[in-house]
């Protein structure tokens, strides 16, 4: 009877975030990114406050913020969008006007003197008769152009969606960067906890998320750039898109940005542009191998603690579940995940401890009684 107005005072309070969440869904995707952004913003801010007020530091990490990351972003989102609808125009005028599409860009070179020589040219040319590769090509073309297409404009979804979006977005980071602070040590204090316990466990979350987002995050976001610049330098078609898919592949172990760069190497070494595809065997998958294998491993260090497996799935379902902004969203979610078990596994831990002491004491406490009643009783035998 004593538990029922905890109960239901839980109960209710559970029932009123359920409402908040419920309302709050719709909005979603700008509430974490606020969240997301304001975590990259906060070295800077921490700078800032050596010399300036706190909302001094924090007026000028916006406009910081603001300059450089929301405004690009959305620009990159629209100028993204319309290049993949280009490219898959200029994909399909292509192949539209070549029938046997694979010898018409293989004719001439090496390969196909080659092939022509040992006589698998009839024999590979009958195996790739129709139209049935061209049309699976320009199939899978439709089918990635239309999900970035809508991935990208999922957060422009009409114009007073966009300005509500945005504006929340905007709102909510500048007060996070402000307030930050204050709002995660809220946060902190419903954790239930010891107070050193909270703070490690605080701790191994934020550095978790740290490896996670800057290990993995940003050297993608820093390999997609280079290698966009590459196709803009060699003057390819969808740079831009190219880049934005390069940087989303390299958030997936395994694959990474060569899944781009390798094909199209071989593609231009085996249409006969050789100083184009030694270029970008060379500066590109060079490029790629010394930041993926040597500068991102410094970067990460020992500190994520998270299997490469739990990011992939995470990336991939965040893709999956929110287009381009589950790349992000997805391992972070994955990491405060495993942040909570790891806090349940602690408490559970903590409590079985303290049982198994108790039990422990009670033992010794009741064999310490037996062995006085013992020694009390021999004592009256000799007497």
């Amino acid at each position: 009877m004593k538990n029922i107005p905890l109960i239901f005072f839980l109960g209710l309070t559970t029932l009123m975030l359920v409402g908040l969440f419920y309302i709050s869904l719709p909005l979603v995707l700008p509430i974490i990114l606020a969240f997301i952004l304001t975590h990259f913003c906060m070295p800077i801010k921490t700078f800032l406050r050596k010399s300036l007020s706190n909302t001094q530091a924090s007026v000028v990490t916006f406009l910081l913020a603001f300059t450089f990351v929301i405004g690009p972003l959305v620009g990159i989102s629209i100028l993204v969008s319309n290049e993949a609808r280009n490219f898959y125009a200029l994909v399909t005028s292509y192949f539209n006007d070549n029938d046997n599409d694979f010898f018409n860009i293989i004719q001439g070179t090496y390969l196909y003197q080659k092939l022509e020589e040992n006589g698998y040219l009839a024999s590979l040319e009958a195996l790739l008769q129709g139209n049935s590769i061209k049309d699976e090509i320009i199939g899978a073309v439709n089918v990635v152009v239309t999900w970035l297409v809508r991935s990208l404009r999922a957060f422009l979804v009409n114009l007073p969606t966009f300005i509500v979006n945005v504006f929340l977005w905007i709102y909510l980071t500048f007060f996070l960067i402000k307030d930050g602070d204050k709002f995660f040590n809220t946060i902190k204090g419903f954790l239930p906890l010891a107070e050193e316990e909270k703070d490690q466990v605080v701790k191994e979350t934020v550095k978790m998320i740290n490896a996670t987002l800057y290990g993995t995050v940003l050297v993608g976001l820093i390999e997609g750039f280079l290698g966009g610049v590459i196709f803009a330098i060699l003057g390819i078609p969808g740079a831009v898109t190219w880049g934005v898919a390069m940087a989303i592949l390299t958030m997936i172990p395994i694959v990474g940005a060569n899944g781009i760069l390798g094909p199209a190497s071989i593609y231009f070494l085996v249409t006969g542009n050789i100083s184009t595809g030694l270029f970008i065997l060379i500066l590109g998958c060079g490029t790629v191998g010394i930041i993926e294998y040597i500068i991102k491993p410094k970067i990460m260090g020992d500190r994520a603690n998270v299997h490469p497996s739990i990011i992939a799935v995470s990336v991939l379902g965040g893709i999956y579940r929110m287009g381009l902004l589950g790349v992000i969203i997805g391992p972070v979610l994955a990491i405060l995940t495993i942040a909570l078990l790891k806090m349940f596994r602690r408490k559970l831990l903590l409590s079985t401890a303290s049982e198994s002491s108790n039990q422990d004491r009670i033992r010794v406490d009741t064999t310490s009684g037996r062995t006085k009643k013992k020694i009390g009783a021999q004592a009256n035998q000799s007497d």
